[in-house]
């Protein structure tokens, strides 16, 4: 478990496209270990919700049993397909298409 512990504390890696982290400060990329998101010491969880698009909602992911969703910005005319508007159903905001809150990384 220590080396597991030491690992996910450690072990660095880079971030790039995700929607809320790289695109809000205008970073293409991070260099980032597991804590970055998953901060909260000993149990794995965030200490601070970030809605963040890690592109499990695009439509090259979605399986034949998920629906598809086909938005379009009223302001760009952008289009975008997706099997999950995300935290866009509640803010409205076409930045918070396929926007999540991280899960908890420790059984409940």
């Amino acid at each position: 478990m220590a080396r597991g512990q030491a690992l996910f504390n450690t072990r660095s890696f880079t971030v790039t496209g995700v929607g809320g982290l790289n695109d809000a400060p205008g970073i293409p990329s991070l260099t980032v270990t597991c804590t970055s998101c998953h901060d909260s010491p000993n149990a794995g969880n965030h200490s601070v919700a970030l809605a963040l698009d890690i592109g499990l909602t695009d439509a090259s992911r979605r399986t034949a049993d998920q629906p598809l969703y086909p938005l379009r910005n009223n302001a760009t005319g952008v289009l975008r397909n997706t099997s999950d508007p995300g935290r866009a159903l509640i803010t409205g905001k076409w930045a918070d298409v396929g926007k999540f809150n991280g899960p908890s990384l420790r059984a409940r």
